[in-house]
């Protein structure tokens, strides 16, 4: 096995609404913000690679001491900030949270469309610490992440393409890469 370090910015990956979770006199709606499914991932002038989040591996520090809510991962102003997380868990191997939305004039045309269900899209922005590569899926490496740390929510108008790099400004984390060494080919023997 080989191990190295490089640094990478947060990613993010889509998720949804929980359908009739709005709960008005608390302003607070349950989201599933992600089960770690595959998805096609694109480093800037490097080979593509498939990224598989372990929710088992998910650190929730930070989503459990009041992570942002953000309006399509805008965090340039306090403006941006519509919401907060109140709790965050995993169950079933799916990654879920309870919101509670700003009062803020601003953010009412928000709460509005997500109660009445026009909004519906989640994406998470995460940080990887750890990841594994272990095998090859369509030709590609599977990066799975064993080790990460979702940063905040979003609400988005339209989920991100998965081959989409982050919006945001490139701020970048150290993330460890352990690869799995694949057997050497055999060697030809020659023939008289």
């Amino acid at each position: 096995m080989t191990t190295e370090t490089r640094r990478l910015p947060k990613l993010c990956a889509r998720a949804a609404v929980r359908p009739g979770s709005y709960n008005a006199d608390a302003r607070t709606v349950e989201l599933a913000w992600g089960r770690g499914a595959p998805v096609t991932r694109r480093r800037l002038f490097e080979d593509p690679y498939i990224e598989e989040l372990d929710m088992s591996g998910a650190d929730l520090s930070r989503l459990n001491t009041g992570a942002p809510l953000l309006n399509a991962h805008d965090a340039w102003s306090l403006g941006d900030v519509i919401g907060v997380v109140d709790r965050a868990w995993i169950a079933d191997g799916e990654g879920r949270a309870v919101v509670r939305f700003s009062e803020r004039a601003d953010v009412a045309p928000i709460v509005a469309d997500v109660a009445a269900g026009i909004i519906r899209n989640v994406s998470v922005g995460y940080s990887v610490e750890e990841y594994q590569i272990t095998q090859q899926r369509d030709g590609l490496e599977v990066y799975r992440a064993v080790r990460w740390t979702p940063m905040e929510l979003s609400l988005v108008p339209i989920p991100a393409d998965p081959t989409a790099q982050v919006r945001e400004a490139p701020e970048t984390y150290p993330v460890t890469i352990t690869r799995a060494m694949q057997a050497p080919a055999p060697e030809a023997t020659a023939m008289t």
